[in-house]
């Protein structure tokens, strides 16, 4: 009789900063790869924030209320630039006027640049964000990652940035129209 034997494959986790949480979301940093692989100029992550039940986060144009998250990388180690991705905002109506922005949950995809491929990665995001229910409160924390030296990818991460990523809109112009329009090819998951 043969015998087959099964090797399992260990499966690859995402690196994953600690949880910033307040009353209004929590948030966390979190890579598609498990470290750096030799030579890499660049890795996949990604800023996910959850809302709490009614409070609201804006998009890059926001509206006439509210202002969009800032992030400073500038205690970040080996990176060069950090592309900042905006997913399709829900429209949304607070203090009775029409915003852009976000409710439940947002993955914001990353593209960060190394200074130097193959190297180690310290991230540090100091993030301001601004959080509306009945109130608006700004929300400040700071999430830190490291990656070292490492070659395997989070399929299940990858998967989620790239459904978020896909609903990012692009600036083109739409037949019959001449100034350029946001438009969206796909909408995020719900």
């Amino acid at each position: 009789m043969l015998a087959l034997a099964v090797t399992a494959i260990p499966a690859a986790f995402a690196a994953t900063s600690e949880q910033a949480t307040t009353p209004a979301l929590s948030a966390r940093l979190i890579t598609v790869e498990d470290g750096v692989a030799p030579g890499a100029g660049t890795i996949s992550a990604r800023l996910e924030l959850t809302l709490g039940k009614d409070w609201k986060t804006y998009w890059r144009t926001p509206g006439e209320v509210g202002f969009p998250p800032e992030i400073d990388w500038t205690g970040s180690q080996n990176v060069a630039e950090v592309e900042f991705q905006w997913p399709a905002p829900h429209r949304f109506t607070a203090f009775g006027i029409e915003n852009f922005g976000y409710k439940d949950e947002v993955v914001f995809p990353l593209r960060i640049t190394l200074e130097k491929p193959g190297q180690p990665v310290q991230l540090s995001a100091t993030v301001t964000a601004l959080a509306c229910s009945d109130i608006c409160v700004p929300q400040d924390f700071t999430l830190t990652l490291t990656l070292r030296e490492g070659t395997a990818i989070d399929t299940d991460s990858a998967a989620r940035i790239a459904d978020y990523a896909a609903s990012i809109p692009s600036l083109r112009t739409l037949p019959g129209s001449t100034p350029p329009q946001l438009i969206s090819t796909r909408r995020r998951p719900r």
